[in-house]
């Protein structure tokens, strides 16, 4: 139903958020909102192909991939495409994940108005007059994520030899996000 509306099939969010009519149409929605959208047996299959899909990614590029001898990481994103049958596809991995939480509008745009919002004057990827408001969507997100990362980091700072990821991961809701 989505075909022919191409900024809904884009995977930069701060792009794809801003359409060419004004219009807040959205590609993005939390993990939770998709299973239940499209239902939790359904979802179950689909999430479990794409963890396989990024563990396989994962795989392919640890080779290349030097040990460090500082304790340090990297959030990476992964941009998955899911068809009408809701078998996932992998577009691409990003290595210079959005932490920022907001979105652009227009200055049209009633939240400008009721937020009491300026005019951008930073050079943004959008040359019409714009502005930049909150998402609840991303603080719903990417709070969690960077919470959930950093007690990772903790972990593994704490474990001493090999530990399973598994037990590293455990009750850390990465999948709920």
């Amino acid at each position: 139903s989505t075909l022919h509306h191409t900024a809904v099939h884009l995977t930069n969010t701060a792009v794809s958020s801003l359409q060419a009519d004004g219009s807040s149409l959205c590609c993005t929605e939390t993990l939770a909102a998709l299973a239940t959208r499209v239902g939790s047996e359904a979802w179950s299959t689909t999430w479990q192909e794409v963890q396989q899909i990024l563990q396989q990614t994962l795989e392919c590029c640890e080779p290349s991939v030097a040990p460090s001898p500082c304790s340090c990481f990297q959030i990476l994103g992964a941009d998955v495409l899911l068809d009408d049958k809701l078998a996932p596809h992998l577009i691409e991995l990003n290595d210079l994940v959005s932490l920022k939480l907001g979105r652009t509008v227009l200055l049209d745009d009633p939240v400008v108005r009721e937020l009491g919002l300026k005019k951008c004057s930073a050079p943004c990827f959008d040359h019409r007059p714009h502005a930049h408001a909150p998402s609840e969507l991303d603080e719903l997100v990417k709070v969690p994520l960077l919470v959930n990362t950093l007690r990772l980091v903790q972990r593994v700072n704490l474990q001493s030899g090999d530990v399973p990821s598994d037990a590293l991961l455990h009750e850390l809701p990465f999948d709920a996000l």
